[in-house]
């Protein structure tokens, strides 16, 4: 089912009106662990990711990423 929310937030990292999708048929966990949510590439275009695995930490800053 297409949803619109009016906010998502992730972090300091926030879209409004963002298009999502959900499906009630889905189990509870599929994957082996429970799936809250999916943020994708549109949410995070405008940002500057930066993923350490090893801290097993998600960094976000507003902007492009500098070289």
């Amino acid at each position: 089912m297409p949803r619109y929310p009016k906010e998502l937030r992730l972090g300091d990292a926030v879209a409004k009106g963002a298009y999502c999708y959900s499906d009630p048929r889905i189990p509870i966990s599929p994957l082996g662990f429970d799936v809250l949510g999916h943020f994708a590439h549109c949410f995070y275009k405008p940002y500057t990711i930066t993923v350490d695995f090893t801290a097993m930490s998600l960094y976000i800053a507003r902007g492009t990423a500098a070289a």
